[in-house]
Formats: structure tokens, C-alpha cells, sequence
């Protein structure tokens, strides 16, 4: 319940955090186009209005050339005592007390804009002794259409905004899945290898209680008890270095070397070290190895084809047989290592790479296991850049692939992903 809680402000965060770069993002592109709008309309009205050039005339009969260039503008002349004379534009459509508010607040503003009757003008006056030229522009159609603009922008912010924090929540499980994950995992490696201890501690404590029961007994009296404290501290010993190598393998931080692997050989000593025990088990190994030498770290490889040796000679049954081959395709070096045995269930089958994961724990060989092998394996891979997978059914073969790419993808420090 505590983890959920937890998990869940994660993906409220994650999804204000997107809310907020959304709303930051689309607000600058909002912004940054009505002003863009805003500056371009303002140089187009003032280049219109300050560029005419006139004069006050009061016995003119028609407008100046420069006013009547600009169908846009409103003219307009006046006497001394701002009675109109001549009207040009919209100025002809004034009623005359409309037209009297309009010239009073063009001669009284010391601005070159002004508002009447809901209007918005952006005007230039001129003055002589004999009276006034008024030439101005009704800008009222494009401060509305910036309205227009600024309000859908903010709308379309808005919107933008709500509709990427919808998206976000849809996709926060996603995002907050490898934390999810790894929390899992810390869990169960936390509980698993509480349990895989547990055992060998017993035993120790057991054969300790055991020794110090008689003060007289000498070391030889106690060697069966010592023997077994000895093999469960190496036991322990052994899954603690297990552990570790998961952990190094885990954060990526494994400098690889990539080189001409010459895998045939690796897997002809590979397979000797095993024909020994085989032998003592009448288990037959064959081998089918064509000529292929990948670009890879022969070290990291080299475990991998270990760890899938040893656990075929653990799970092949009295008299069976292991087979290891080796091919390739155009991209891929291809090792197969299978076994006859019991088999893994179909149910159980997605699970063998998961750590402290057995099978089927009574079995005979998986008392020296821990269940980390195939897990480091699959690791490992990983880092190689490469793939590795199980067939198998109950009751039937087992056999572990491994695709190995022919060519190095990178020569650097690589990070499991």
C-alpha cells in the first residue's frame, strides 16, 4: 500500500511536470505570434500613417497625391475653428456630432492613438495659422482580430496543456515502470536471498551447537560437523560473489573489448571440462561447430557459454545426451546447447531468467544452485547486445540459444538497458 502511494505521486508528478513544459512551450509559441502579429500590424499602421507627407491647405479642392495613394487612411480639414471643410474616407460616414467628438479628441490627445464611440484611430495632425489636416487610419478591425488571436491562443494553450497531461497519465504506468520494476526486484532479491541464506545458517548454527555440546571432543571428533560448516560458509560465499556480479552487470558499467572471438575453440575447451563428470554420469555430449568467429568480448561470452554447460550437465538425466552447435546467418553467430532431462513446463518457462528462480527445487542438482546462473547469462547478453532464449516443454529437450551479432555495435562503455 505504501509502494502504491509512493508510485502514485510519482505519475502526479511526472504528469504536472509535463503539464508545466506544455504549458510553457505552447505559451512562448502563443506569445511569440501575437506579438509577431501585434508588431507587424503596428509597423504596417504606423509605416502607412508616418510616411505621408502633407501639408495644411485651406483652399485646396481635392486631397494631396500622398493621402489619396493611401485608400486606407481617413482625411480630413480643418479651419481655425475646427469646423470641417474637407472629408476623405470614413469620415464621410460621420453623423455630425459623431464627427465633432472624433476632431475634439484629435486636437486635445498628445497621443497619436485615440479611442471614440468604440473606435480605435491611429492618427498624425498638422497645424498652421489658417487651421488643421488631420490624416488618420481606423485600426479598430486588426486590435480585434489580435484579441481574437490572443484569446484562441490562449484557449489552444489551455487545451494543448490539459490534453498532454491526459497523455501523460495514460503513459505514466510506462514511465514509472523500470522504478516499479526495480523496486520488484530489490524486493525479491531482498526475500530471496533471505531465504537462500537462511538454510546454510541453520545448518551452521546447528553443527556449532553440535561442537560446543562437548568440551572434550577433540577437532577429528568434530570434522563431520566442521566439513559442513565449511561447505555452507563456501556455499554462502559463493552466492554473495553471484550476487555481486549481478550488481556490476546491473549498472552497466562492464568495459567491453571487443575482438575476433575464435568460438569454436571456446566452446571445444568448454565442452572438455565437462566430459569428465559426463562420463561418471553416462552422458554423451556432441558437438556440430562450424567455422564462426564473431566480433564480441571473449571474456563475457565465455561465462555465458559456461553457465549454460554447467547447467545441462546438472539437468541431463543418468544417460543422456547434451548437443552444442554452432552456426551463423548474414548478421548473427548462432549456439545452441540443448539436453535431454525432464524439461521445464510451459507455465514455468518465462520465468527461468528471473534471479534465485528454480524449477523445481527438489531436484537433486539444484541443491548446489542458487538460481542466478541463466539470470547472469541473460545479463550479460544483454550488455553483448545480444539475445539468448529457451525452448523447451515438460517431459521433453531443453535448449538454450544464444545469438551473438558477427560485427561489434559499439566500443564503448556500454549500459544494460
Amino acid at each position: 500500500m505504501k509502494d502504491e502511494l509512493i508510485f502514485r505521486k510519482m505519475r502526479l508528478r511526472f504528469v504536472a511536470l509535463v503539464m508545466l513544459l506544455s504549458m510553457l512551450v505552447l505559451g512562448v509559441i502563443a506569445t511569440a505570434s501575437c506579438v509577431v502579429m501585434y508588431n507587424d500590424s503596428k509597423s504596417k499602421i504606423s509605416d502607412m500613417i508616418d510616411t505621408i507627407d502633407f501639408e495644411v491647405s485651406m483652399n485646396e479642392t481635392r486631397p494631396p497625391n500622398a493621402i489619396r495613394e493611401r485608400k486606407e487612411c481617413s482625411y480630413m480639414t480643418l479651419d481655425a475653428n475646427y469646423k470641417p471643410l474637407r472629408k476623405m474616407g470614413a469620415f464621410d460616414m460621420y453623423k455630425e456630432s459623431e464627427l465633432n467628438v472624433l476632431i475634439d479628441a484629435f486636437v486635445t490627445t498628445s497621443d497619436s492613438k485615440v479611442r471614440v464611440n468604440g473606435r480605435y484611430y491611429y492618427f498624425r495632425i498638422k497645424q498652421n495659422d489658417s487651421g488643421y489636416a488631420i490624416v488618420a487610419y481606423d485600426y479598430t478591425n486588426e486590435r480585434s482580430m489580435l484579441i481574437t488571436l490572443f484569446m484562441t491562443s490562449v484557449a489552444l494553450t489551455l487545451g494543448g496543456t490539459l490534453l498532454c497531461g491526459v497523455i501523460a497519465y495514460l503513459l505514466s504506468n510506462k514511465v514509472i515502470a523500470p522504478a516499479r520494476d526495480a523496486l520488484r526486484r530489490q524486493k525479491e532479491l531482498v526475500a530471496n536471498a533471505s531465504h537462500e541464506l537462511k538454510t546454510p545458517i541453520t545448518i551452521i548454527n546447528a553443527d556449532l551447537s553440535l561442537i560446543t555440546a562437548d568440551d572434550s571432543a577433540t577437532v577429528r571428533d568434530n570434522e563431520t560437523w566442521l566439513t559442513g560448516i565449511a561447505e555452507q560458509t563456501g556455499r554462502m560465499q559463493t552466492m554473495i560473489s553471484e550476487m555481486l556480479e549481478l550488481s556490476r552487470l546491473d549498472t552497466g558499467n562492464i568495459e567491453i573489448t571487443p575482438t575476433e572471438v575464435d568460438l569454436p575453440d571456446m566452446l571445444e575447451v568448454a565442452v572438455m571440462t565437462i566430459e569428465g563428470v559426463a562420463f561418471e554420469h553416462n552422458i554423451t555430449v556432441n558437438t556440430d561447430v562450424a567455422d564462426v568467429k564473431p566480433m564480441s568480448d571473449k571474456v563475457l561470452l565465455e561465462k555465458v557459454i559456461y553457465i549454460l554447460l554447467d547447467n545441462a550437465l546438472k539437468y541431463t538425466n543418468h544417460g543422456g545426451t547434451i548437443n552444442v552447435s554452432l552456426t551463423s546467418d548474414k548478421k548473427n553467430a548462432i549456439c545452441a546447447i540443448s539436453n535431454t532431462g525432464d524439461g521445464i513446463p510451459a507455465e514455468k518457462l518465462p520465468y527461468i531468467f528471473d534471479r534465485f528462480y528454480k524449477v523445481d527445487s527438489s531436484h537433486s542438482g539444484e541443491q548446489r544452485s542458487f538460481g542466478l546462473g541463466l539470470s547472469m547469462a541473460k545479463s550479460i547478453m544483454d550488455i553483448l547486445q545480444g539475445n539468448i532464449t529457451c525452448v523447451s516443454a515438460e517431459h521433453s529437450d531443453t535448449c538454450f540459444t544464444l545469438t551473438i551479432p558477427l560485427k561489434a555495435k559499439s566500443n564503448r562503455q556500454r549500459k544494460n538497458k
